[in-house]
């Protein structure tokens, strides 16, 4: 597996070096002159209409084929770090997973919250530096202003699911979560579970739309929530191997 995972690594980063010879825009001039705006008011206001349509139209294949080779790079560092850490050859080796202290998921947690809001930020410098946005345009302002709040967010539900995944934590095997004998009390699940599977969500379309800088926090917030709802089995199961992470 973890061979596997090598071999589109190194796939990954050769795409992104031959990116990086590539044009990102089929015609500079053309773009230069959309980009830059016109003095004409008619002409401008099309523009301002039009903006999006007309980069589109220019654009080579450049900024996609990067954006979707980092985001299976990512995918595939942050697998093979997982593999690496649980000592993981064989699909028979993941029912060895133990989960994490309460102390060290609250600290998954922490570096999710951090990371997301980070990664926000670069969507919003990438935005600038390819030009997504033209310079006349005032469209950074209003997302930079969401900034605090976010935080505050991520704070109250870094806080919250912390404390509640403490309270009946149990230090078992991270598979199988839902067997009949073994599963959490339907709390729980809808508890954890609801933003579980919001997370895998947002994972599934951040991946679809090539947005790469969102994927490792919010792989991390997957975790973060698997590990709570699987601390919450209502009774323990043997411990195939005592290490945690």
């Amino acid at each position: 597996m973890k061979s596997i995972l090598s071999l589109i690594i190194c796939l990954c980063l050769g795409v992104l070096a031959f990116t990086f010879q590539m044009e990102p825009y089929k015609d500079l001039e053309a773009f230069n002159k959309i980009y830059l705006g016109s003095d004409n008011p008619s002409e401008q206001e099309a523009l301002q209409k039009n903006y999006h349509q007309l980069r589109e139209s220019l654009l080579t294949p450049k900024y996609k084929l990067q954006d979707y080779a980092l985001s299976i790079l990512i995918l595939s560092v942050m697998l093979f770090i997982f593999l690496k850490i649980y000592s993981i050859k064989s699909s028979a080796d993941f029912r060895n997973i133990i989960i994490p202290s309460p102390t060290k998921i609250v600290l998954l947690g922490f570096m999710a919250a951090i990371g997301l809001v980070l990664s926000f930020l670069f969507g919003l410098i990438l935005t600038v530096l390819r030009k997504e946005v033209p310079i006349w345009a005032d469209s950074i302002g209003i997302p930079l202003m969401a900034l605090p709040p976010m935080c505050l967010f991520f704070i109250l539900v870094l806080i919250l699911y912390s404390v509640m995944g403490w309270i009946e934590y149990k230090k078992t095997p991270l598979f199988p979560v839902f067997l009949k004998s073994t599963r959490p009390h339907w709390v729980w699940i809808i508890i954890f579970g609801l933003p579980l599977v919001l997370s895998m969500a947002f994972l599934i379309l951040s991946l679809i739309m090539g947005a790469f800088y969102f994927l490792a926090p919010t792989i991390l917030w997957v975790l973060f929530f698997t590990f709570w709802l699987s601390a919450k089995k209502r009774v323990s199961v043997p411990l195939y191997n005592q290490s945690a992470l």
